[in-house]
């Protein structure tokens, strides 16, 4: 889609976020099964990416920027389950250089729906608001200080009603930034999702049918606060008017049929006050209100300065993100599909590399390993999501990895040692020729090779330092070295006329580019226009 108007911005999508609402749209759109109008229809409301285009030159900073973006979907072919998308400039924001791109996509749906809701309730703790100017206002306090319209005790109390899916965990994650003091009431409907709840800073859990028996009820109610996160049935609403307390307030986040008839005749007679929450309003009034690049630098800043955690779902380390994969048998739209107990937010991954690549500075190579393959060969191990760390079977620190770099200092060498070498092109393309790989690589594993390949190498000289690999984690950004013996099994030997390479996996430019942008973005490199 071309940039047409000043405030567009094209971005190359990283991650996309996933809503059970795109597995609806999917299947027809609608109950009614209307056509989707102007086709193709496109799913996905918001993601990461990287800025490629922009339609005004006073936009021009943001190329090559990795940012956090919302998509509107009243425009066509505007979803961001697509390797490109344009959006408004008023909708995205900058990712911090220490916040995961994987993480951030978990922000502009779920993680804006948390906070705007949470913001109407007077729990947010930092507010932006138009003026009547049109001027930005924005009001912060820190996470310590106290607040004016929250009672700070644990007569204070929040029900959230669906809290394990991807908007209550965001709303379990700020509240437990913002008010950790606050009681806080989950509904689940099983046991591992109640779990989930607890650790994200509930206080109490319970099942979805439970609110009417665990909770007390009446004229006096038991409740301050309740965020509903689920369709609100004429049961479902009678219990929540019946537990909330006078002066109450209840949000209503998901509509459905319900909402056209609910009987507000006790919430009336308590004084309730009822709100609703959807989070492109903003966009529906062209700005007038919110803009919701504010509101994702709040998010984004909270998550570079570590206040919280993206409440990724648990379930992503046994299901692809791979948008090949999405509706596979393992794939994340087909896990959507099922009816089980969610936990978190899940994501897409569009154009993000899994992969850590290997820079390899005498042949001028750039190789990419899938990040599994890596653990099966066991040149790493596997920590958690998004870490790497020397492997068990090394023995020797030349055998080991250099862990990504513990200090600015660290980081820096290394990455000037990247950006130094132009050959490699990762800040400016080179055309590569056959005396780049002349030298070879050092073999001192002749009889494997030999084994591997049925040819007889001669040895050479054990490694030299400065020959050395370098790798970077395309999920975490890790950066550091390796050397060449500690991973010549993994990596690929041909042999011709004699010399022994490290064979590339990326030949054609265009390939060779798209990893060396992945990189850049992993990195958080920008890559000034020539």
């Amino acid at each position: 889609p071309p940039c047409d108007k000043p405030n567009d911005v094209m971005i190359k999508v990283t991650y996309s976020d996933v809503n059970p609402v795109d597995l609806q749209k999917l299947s027809g759109g609608n109950k009614e099964g209307k056509e989707v109008a102007d086709p193709p229809f496109i799913p996905g409301f918001g993601g990461t990416g990287v800025v490629e285009q922009v339609g005004g030159s006073t936009l021009q900073h943001l190329v090559g920027k990795a940012v956090c973006f919302v998509s509107d979907p009243s425009l066509p072919h505007s979803g961001s389950y697509a390797s490109h998308v344009v959006v408004d400039s008023r909708c995205i924001a900058e990712l911090p250089s220490n916040v995961d791109p994987r993480d951030a996509a978990t922000v502009p749906i779920a993680g804006l729906t948390a906070y705007e809701v949470l913001a109407k309730l007077g729990l947010a703790r930092d507010t932006v608001t138009v003026s009547d100017d049109g001027k930005m206002e924005t009001a912060t306090t820190g996470a310590a200080e106290s607040s004016d319209t929250v009672a700070e005790d644990a007569a204070a109390t929040l029900l959230v009603v669906g809290a394990s899916g991807g908007v209550g965990s965001w709303i379990l994650t700020l509240m437990a930034a913002w008010h950790p003091h606050i009681r806080i009431i989950a509904t689940a409907s099983s046991s591992d999702s109640q779990e989930w709840c607890k650790q994200l800073g509930a206080s109490q859990a319970i099942g979805h049918n439970e609110v009417g028996t665990k909770l007390e009820g009446g004229k006096r109610g038991s409740v301050d606060y309740i965020i509903c996160l689920a369709e609100p049935t004429a049961k479902l609403f009678d219990q929540l008017s019946d537990v909330i307390k006078p002066y109450g307030q209840i949000a209503l986040v998901v509509a459905g049929k319900s909402i056209e008839s609910i009987n507000l005749g006790f919430c009336f007679f308590k004084c309730v006050n009822i709100i609703t929450q959807t989070v492109f309003s903003s966009m529906r009034t062209n700005y007038q209100h919110i803009v919701p690049s504010n509101e994702l630098k709040i998010l984004l800043r909270l998550m570079g300065n570590q206040t919280i955690r993206a409440p990724l779902s648990p379930d992503l380390e046994s299901v692809s993100d791979k948008m090949k994969d999405a509706m596979k048998d393992n794939g994340v739209l087909a896990r959507m599909t099922e009816r089980y107990s969610r936990r978190g937010k899940f994501v897409l991954s569009v154009n993000a590399g899994d992969s850590i690549v290997f820079l390899d500075f005498k042949t001028s190579s750039i190789i990419p390993i899938p990040r599994k393959d890596c653990i099966k060969q066991q040149i790493l191990s596997k920590i958690k999501a998004g870490e790497v760390t020397p492997s068990p079977t090394a023995t020797k620190s030349s055998d080991a990895w250099k862990e990504e770099a513990k200090t600015d200092a660290e980081r820096t060498m290394l990455i000037e040692k990247v950006t130094s070498n132009k050959k490699i092109g990762i800040v400016k393309i080179t055309e590569k020729t056959w005396s780049d790989y002349e030298d070879g690589i050092e073999m001192q594993e002749a009889e494997n090779v030999k084994n591997l390949w049925g040819v007889q190498l001669k040895k050479r000289e054990k490694n030299k330092k400065g020959e050395e690999l370098l790798f970077v984690d395309l999920r975490s950004g890790a950066i550091g070295e390796i050397s060449r013996k500690s991973c010549m099994a993994a990596l690929t030997i041909d042999v011709d006329d004699g010399k022994e390479v490290i064979a590339e996996a990326v030949i054609a430019s265009d390939e060779r580019e798209n990893i060396a942008q992945q990189v850049r973005q992993a990195l958080k490199l920008h890559l000034e226009p020539s």
